[in-house]
């Protein structure tokens, strides 16, 4: 099925992209190769921190979909979980961006972070499955 396998790939790119903004951090803004990007703002370090374990939470939750992930039968349903999933992948795309842009800006208005996370917990919600009545 071309969507678990999509759920699957992205999830996977999503943790070796976290493993590598952690390293990318570790070398640029511990000190390594340039301490006054962030100088004493410790704001810009945090805002750095929170969007990259940000990264983590699309990453596992496509990893997940990509292990699990059965379409439903229903049409309705079945159209639910193709919105969830387009709105984890949209959400994937905006996060990076967030880590990307953000943390520079040291601004506590963070929209690319809003937005990301919402699509993710509206993907997420879409994906639920609440058992039949019997």
């Amino acid at each position: 099925m071309w969507i678990r396998s999509g759920h699957y790939i992205i999830g996977a790119l999503t943790l070796i992209l976290f493993i590598i903004s952690g390293q990318y951090m570790g070398l640029v803004y511990q000190g390594f190769s340039n301490p006054e990007l962030y100088g004493h703002n410790e704001a810009v370090r945090f805002l750095f921190r929170a969007n990259h374990i940000y990264l983590l939470l699309p990453a596992l939750l496509n990893l997940l979909l990509g292990s699990y992930l059965t379409l439903a039968p229903e049409r309705g349903r079945r159209i639910a979980q193709y919105i969830g999933s387009g709105l984890l992948l949209l959400s994937t795309v905006l996060l990076l961006a967030a880590f990307i842009i953000e943390p520079p800006q040291a601004s506590p208005e963070r929209p690319w972070t809003f937005y990301g996370l919402s699509a993710l917990l509206g993907g997420a919600l879409l994906h639920l499955r609440f058992p039949k009545k019997e």
